[in-house]
């Protein structure tokens, strides 16, 4: 069984281990930059976040994937 911080993860299923394969080096990377740009919106331009995270055309592409998905699966507003 794995465990983080001695905790198990949700993903953890009938002692199998985690079935969502762990996020690759390049992943870990654009998911920290989507949540920076997300949480710093207000305060940073998303150019010098990119710049400081020294992202590479590749990173941006792949956050463009992350950004349609969260939107895709977000609620719709009914207004």
């Amino acid at each position: 069984m794995q465990t983080v911080d001695d905790a198990t993860p949700d993903c953890e299923v009938e002692g199998k281990g985690c079935l969502i394969p762990a996020l690759t080096q390049r992943g870990q990377k654009v998911m920290e930059m989507h949540t920076l740009l997300k949480s710093l919106h207000d305060l940073v331009d998303p150019g010098t976040i990119l710049s400081m995270c020294e992202a590479q055309k590749e990173d941006i592409e792949y956050l463009a994937i992350v950004e349609a998905e969260v939107r895709k699966n977000q609620p719709k507003n009914e207004n």
